[in-house]
């Protein structure tokens, strides 16, 4: 069984060498920057720790298995960039990009794409938490000492528009509902504008709006960030 970027609850998130996900994650959850390399165009894929359990519990358990090689990931690619804005907007910190260094660069293998299709077909596994939900469960978890088992809903949007080929206008949004509890449910909506300045440096301010309905004592229900800084372009 091949597990990619396992992550969630009890990960080693003090180092990059076990991860660069449970990093950014340790990152978050201490409010501190996570660093993105370069543009973070390249593709990774992840699966929450639970489905990777839930993965070698189906392999050890069904004779389909036998002799066979699967991949347990998550259904799509992201780009680290999406990922770490992801793990902020889900548990706290804020992205920078930052240029690659040397040593890293040198070994970088771009994308990773990587297929589930063998072990849905073989064992009828499907990964059930995505990188949102996953987040929220290591906020709820790590942070507040919440519950990790209830049923919830996702809607979300993303909107881009390219005013040049470096140019462009971009709004994301989601809102999660906890199906056992109406009055529990949060959302979030992040704007930004990229503009090119010289070579490879961007002009970048971002607007962020966080809504939780029932915020933690001492908390609004809305918390907002605006910030500007520059982008680099590897």
């Amino acid at each position: 069984m091949r597990l990619a970027n396992t992550f969630g609850p009890r990960s080693n998130i003090r180092s990059p060498e076990f991860g660069f996900m449970n990093y950014f994650i340790g990152l978050a959850l201490a409010g501190k920057d996570v660093p993105v390399f370069g543009e973070g165009a390249q593709q990774r894929n992840l699966t929450y720790v639970d489905d990777s359990v839930s993965a070698l519990l189906a392999a050890a358990t069904q004779e389909t298995s036998d002799g066979g090689v699967f991949f347990a990931v998550g259904d799509r690619q992201m780009p680290v960039r999406d990922i770490a804005e992801a793990v902020c907007r889900n548990i706290g910190g804020r992205v920078v990009n930052v240029p690659w260094p040397k040593d890293r660069e040198v070994i970088e293998i771009g994308d990773a794409v990587i297929s589930n299709e063998r072990i849905r077909a073989a064992l009828g596994w499907t990964p059930q938490v995505d990188l949102d939900a996953g987040g929220g469960w290591v906020q709820r978890k790590d942070i507040l000492g919440g519950e990790d088992t209830f049923s919830m809903a996702r809607t979300g949007a993303r909107y881009k528009h390219g005013f040049t080929e470096k140019a462009y206008f971009e709004a994301r949004g989601a809102y999660l509902f906890n199906l056992e509890d109406g009055d529990d449910s949060q959302g979030n909506a992040a704007l930004s504008l990229v503009a090119p300045i010289a070579g490879k440096f961007a002009m970048k301010l971002a607007y962020d709006v966080f809504y939780r309905n029932k915020p933690l004592p001492g908390f609004e229900k809305t918390d907002t960030t605006f910030g500007a800084g520059i982008q680099f372009a590897n």
